[in-house]
């Protein structure tokens, strides 16, 4: 399980916060690094679940 944050959404987004807003915009720079730290494991659980979709069904 990997948990998201509020921070990784840019920083005059719409409210309420929906997942389609994610990498619409700039990320407040106060904590950048955080959210972009986040967002890349967002991405990797994406990745691994991808890949084990494809080994699954091969």
């Amino acid at each position: 399980m990997f948990l998201g944050s509020s921070c990784i959404y840019p920083k005059d987004c719409k409210q309420p916060i929906k997942e389609k807003y994610l990498l619409t915009g700039e990320l407040e720079k106060t904590n950048e690094p955080y959210a972009i730290a986040k967002i890349a494991g967002i991405k990797m659980c994406e990745s691994y679940n991808f890949n084990i979709k494809q080994i699954i069904n091969v």
